[in-house]
């Protein structure tokens, strides 16, 4: 298979919330984020297919926290030995409200910081 990823993963840990079919919500870390989708850390191991309701709060512009909520489907569970958990992959189906442009902001904002302090460190070091 020649799986070619076309949005950047972005290592960050950020606090979501998952529910779960029966109503359960579970308190999660992520692994990485892209445009495309995330990444959870979960003691738990889900099935490919299954979909969830997700809650991420990020920083809005006055450092105050917006809620982005979305509806995601696991397209890969493995078991993570160095973490101790299951590495779930899941792709947004949608978003609710401005989630999805609150979201972007909020990655683009990421990488575009990221890219800064690279630059920085790269000067520094001629």
């Amino acid at each position: 298979m020649n799986e070619r990823r076309q949005l950047p993963r972005l290592r960050l840990r950020r606090k979501v919330w998952l529910q779960w079919a029966g109503g359960h919500i579970a308190e999660l870390w992520t692994h990485d984020l892209s445009g495309a989708g995330l990444q959870v850390l979960s003691p738990v191991r889900a099935d490919e297919g299954d979909e969830f309701n997700l809650l991420l709060k990020v920083p809005d512009h006055d450092d105050t926290f917006v809620d982005v909520q979305a509806r995601v489907q696991v397209v890969h569970c493995v078991y993570d030995s160095s973490a101790g958990q299951f590495r779930t992959g899941m792709r947004f189906l949608a978003f609710s409200g401005e989630g999805e442009t609150l979201y972007r902001q909020y990655l683009d904002h990421q990488l575009h910081c990221r890219y800064e302090s690279r630059s920085r460190r790269s000067l520094v070091l001629r």
